[in-house]
């Protein structure tokens, strides 16, 4: 899809930027999304997240699989290859942002942040 028919599709938010990424990596599901928000200092709860999850799936940025599980169905999320797409245009627009909006020395503390993590987690 050209970039200038994302731009004409409206801005998504960071929730949805959020989900998507996660999306691209696995399946993902309600609850799950919720707990990772709130990781991240977003306290969201269900009537503010699934309107989300559906918005994304109308625009074909997301695909639904619904399980049965412990006697419920739960749906799960994965993002589309347009929906990774839209994902990546979204990304550079918001590193263009931060480009301007940080000092080098900003951006440099969270890269060495973000390589101690990947440290630790070994």
């Amino acid at each position: 899809m050209p970039d200038t028919v994302v731009a004409k599709q409206g801005s998504a938010d960071f929730l949805e930027l959020h989900i998507l990424h996660h999306a691209s990596e696995e399946q993902i599901y309600g609850l799950w999304m919720i707990e990772e928000l709130a990781h991240h200092g977003y306290r969201v709860g269900p009537s503010h997240l699934y309107p989300k999850f559906h918005r994304l799936e109308r625009q074909g940025y997301l695909e639904r699989e619904d399980r049965l599980v412990e006697g419920k169905v739960r749906k799960y999320y994965r993002a589309t290859a347009e929906g990774a797409h839209y994902l990546e245009t979204r990304k550079r627009m918001v590193l263009e942002l931060v480009k301007e909006a940080f000092s080098i020395a900003e951006l440099e503390q969270v890269v060495a942040s973000k390589k101690r993590k990947g440290r630790s987690a070994r």
